[in-house]
């Protein structure tokens, strides 16, 4: 009887495993029709998008091909991220609209998102050499050049932009960036991130990217002290990031404060590599000597 009733509890238990597992395949089952449906919905708005744009095109290609409804081509091409076709509309346009200010200034930027940097450059530098002083002009090669790769390159190019007095923002954030990517910065780039960083200081900055590329900028300049108000304020608008909290941790490592890098590198370890255990290691050596 005994060994009735121990099958009969097995059994049942069988059947309890085999009604759960049941009931989690229907869940995934019904979670995956809800994918797919929703995939499904995305698919067809996109069609429809798609295919909107297409009639748009049509219309206008049944319409005299004048200036205006060309260049409206090429800007749903680019809306429609064809860029190859936004181009080749773009140079036709130019060849039938010869010197077009505004197909001058298109062309490169188009080029930007064929990721034909060198083209762009050279399409800039031309029109520069006949504008030499247009700001929008510099800016865009400034930035083109940074795009490409070209960091110290951009560098230069913005840094005769700040160095004129320049404060827009496509201005300091491209000069930010360049000077954290270029190999090298000298004191007039020092100079000119901490004066950046001074007009910084005066409000109270909600861009947490700013933020960050500003505190990496003064860091590199060798103004770690500087740079922990503005990281700071980036890990408090963006507690979860990463990067952010290692960058910190860094120059506060810098700084001496090892207690308080010690407790921003722990919190990383199972996370980064051998690298940021070590340095949580030397700091809590140095902050329980300190």
């Amino acid at each position: 009887l005994q060994e009735q009733l121990l099958s009969f509890e097995q059994a049942e238990e069988q059947q309890r495993q085999l009604l759960s597992r049941q009931d989690a395949l229907g869940r995934q089952q019904q979670s995956d029709r809800q994918t797919i449906a929703e995939a499904k919905t995305s698919q067809e708005q996109s069609a429809k998008a798609l295919a909107a744009l297409q009639a748009e095109v049509k219309a206008l290609e049944g319409r005299p091909l004048d200036r205006e409804t060309r260049l409206e081509i090429i800007h749903i091409h680019c809306a429609r991220k064809d860029f190859a076709a936004a181009e080749k509309a773009c140079r036709t346009l130019m060849q039938l609209a010869p010197g077009d200010a505004e197909l001058e200034r298109l062309l490169p930027e188009i080029l930007t998102w064929t990721r034909d940097f060198k083209g762009a450059v050279r399409h800039y530098q031309a029109l520069l050499a006949a504008a030499p002083k247009d700001l929008e002009l510099r800016t865009r090669l400034a930035t083109t050049l940074l795009w490409s790769g070209d960091k110290d390159g951009a560098l230069i190019a913005f840094q005769q932009l700040i160095d004129e007095g320049s404060i827009d923002e496509p201005v300091v954030e491209g000069y930010l960036d360049a000077v954290n990517g270029a190999a090298g910065v000298d004191e007039r780039a020092a100079h000119s991130v901490r004066r950046i960083a001074a007009r910084a200081a005066e409000g109270e900055s909600s861009d947490a990217d700013f933020l960050i590329s500003l505190g990496t900028a003064l860091r590199k300049t060798r103004s770690s002290a500087d740079s922990v108000p503005f990281l700071e304020r980036a890990l408090e608008l963006r507690p979860e990031d990463r990067n952010v909290r290692l960058t910190l941790a860094d120059a506060l490592h810098e700084l001496g404060e090892y207690r308080s890098a010690d407790a921003l590198y722990s919190g990383l370890i199972p996370e980064r590599s051998t690298e940021v255990a070590r340095r949580a290691q030397r700091c809590a050596g140095l902050g329980a000597t300190g």
